[in-house]
């Protein structure tokens, strides 16, 4: 819209900047209906005409000049923002990309250590079943190394009931030995 106008514009300039000659063919054309006038007055008309004609002319091509200073200026930061856009569009894409791949990556470790806290789990669950049948090995063997202990105790008193035993019976011999001999 902002073009069109401009267009139009640049077109009423340019017809404001027509010659004065066709000016004057143009008010020929039109002082044929009207009664002639004095070649002074014509003269005078004639430039005061183009003089007005000519600041409007430039007048019209200052504003002109500004008008399309400033297009261009409108133009370069829309083709900026347009360049901006597109590499926000493309940051953003990446960014996407990325935490996607990240969100991937963090699923893929979390099962990873879901497996490996599952199988240290059951590890530690072996561990203590294993722990417990040694314990209860162990509570046996301490239990059955208290019976030995005892056995051994009762085994040397045994023993040494038999010495003593053996040399009462000696002494016995000895004195029936003795009693025959007599």
């Amino acid at each position: 819209m902002i073009y069109f106008n401009k267009a139009i514009m640049i077109t009423k300039l340019i017809g404001l900047c027509i010659p004065s000659n066709a000016h004057n063919i143009t008010s020929n054309t039109m002082q044929v209906e009207e009664p002639p006038k004095s070649p002074e007055k014509m003269w005078s008309k004639d430039e005061d005409f183009d003089e007005r004609s000519s600041m409007e002319c430039a007048q019209k091509a200052t504003e002109l000049r500004a008008s399309i200073k400033e297009n261009v200026e409108l133009i370069r930061l829309k083709k900026l923002l347009y360049e901006k856009n597109t590499l926000l569009v493309v940051t953003k894409t990446q960014l996407s990309e990325v935490q996607e791949a990240y969100e991937s990556l963090l699923q893929k470790n979390q099962g990873i250590l879901d497996v490996a806290h599952d199988a240290l789990l059951s590890q530690v669950n072996e561990l203590r079943a294993e722990l417990k049948e040694e314990s209860k090995k162990a509570v046996s063997l301490k239990s059955q190394l208290e019976d030995v202990s005892i056995l051994q105790i009762t085994l040397k008193e045994f023993q040494q009931r038999i010495e003593d035993l053996e040399q009462e019976r000696k002494l016995l011999n000895d004195n029936y030995d003795k009693l025959l001999e007599r």
